[in-house]
């Protein structure tokens, strides 16, 4: 997928949410894309995507421990203030998710970015 065609995903996404803080993210491995403002986050990988997200988010408490959850199981999910690469773009968050697959759990990894950044 071309940095195009990500650019065009993320702008895709934002008409749908709020005025509030909103995280941008792009998986590095394997390649993802999520988005999340306050209590809900976008994630493209089971059902419609929305998942609940708790605690909510805000720039002030990026980097506390949260999870997503689904109607049947959450994802452990992890922010920090650290630099990161992702197709040749440079964000200034890192973010790990433990998703759980048909062969166990697996980490996704990738970068992120403030929306008005």
């Amino acid at each position: 997928m071309g940095i195009g065609r990500i650019t065009a995903l993320i702008l895709a996404c934002l008409p749908q949410v709020a005025q509030a803080d909103t995280l941008l993210c792009l998986g590095k491995r394997p390649s993802f894309l999520i988005t999340m403002t306050e209590a809900t986050a976008t994630f493209d990988y089971l059902g419609d995507g929305v998942f609940r997200l708790d605690p909510p988010l805000s720039r002030a408490t990026a980097t506390e421990p949260r999870a997503l959850f689904s109607s049947r199981t959450e994802f452990p999910m992890f922010v920090d203030r650290r630099a990161c690469e992702v197709r040749q773009l440079d964000m200034p968050i890192t973010i790990r998710l433990i998703v759980p697959t048909s062969s166990g759990p697996r980490l996704f990894a990738g970068c992120c970015i403030w929306k008005s950044q």
